[in-house]
């Protein structure tokens, strides 16, 4: 397990492990250097922010990212006015098949009831990739669950993810998912823990 207390130190240390250690291979034809299910913890999450100026990370659009997993909604259009290369991954020009709170909004209030209940519970949990193997679409959730654990009087949190590109995806999911984090820890009432990012595939294209 890779454990660091930050996004910036995260992203340092895994980059070189991708580029020194990582295996080739070809998933649709393109050349990607991959490490299989790295654990990673950040042990505060509030640091969710690497600067990385070649990478031009649109904090404006991580935001946004995160208020939508509030809403369900998957209108292109409250994506795309922040993000212009979120129309790449609309089928119809209209609408993000893959938009997060669409599939989980309505059930935050029901994770963190859960957590209110039984303090110990290991059922709350957001379900995103669900039964998606056979749809023909551009948006895909790249997100498996993301499982909430209350130990030792604080809010855990790990994301389980099918596929993570490093460069494009993992900076705007740990934000957004550390926002949610946050988000139930303070509905709760309790301080926040750990985050841990499980990628089946981690990689770089």
């Amino acid at each position: 397990m890779l454990r660091v207390d930050s996004l910036a130190s995260m992203y340092r240390e895994i980059g070189m492990r991708l580029l020194e250690t990582g295996d080739v291979v070809y998933p649709r034809g393109m050349e990607t250097r991959e490490i299989i299910s790295p654990v990673i913890q950040i042990d505060n999450p509030r640091a969710r922010l690497a600067f990385l100026p070649e990478r031009k990370f649109n904090v404006v659009y991580a935001l946004v990212e995160s208020l939508m997993l509030f809403n369900k909604e998957d209108k292109l259009l409250y994506f795309s006015q922040f993000n212009e290369n979120m129309k790449n991954f609309s089928d119809d020009g209209v609408h993000l098949y893959g938009a997060y709170g669409n599939r989980f909004a309505n059930f935050i209030p029901n994770i963190i009831n859960k957590l209110k209940e039984d303090k110990d519970s290991r059922q709350a949990i957001l379900t995103i990739y669900n039964n998606d193997c056979n749809v023909k679409t551009k948006d895909i959730p790249c997100t498996l669950n993301l499982h909430f654990l209350i130990r030792d009087d604080k809010l855990n949190m790990i994301a389980y993810m099918r596929s993570n590109d490093i460069i494009w995806g993992t900076p705007y999911d740990i934000f957004m998912f550390t926002m949610l984090q946050e988000v139930v820890a303070n509905s709760l009432g309790i301080e926040l823990g750990w985050y841990r990012h499980i990628p089946s595939s981690l990689h770089v294209y």
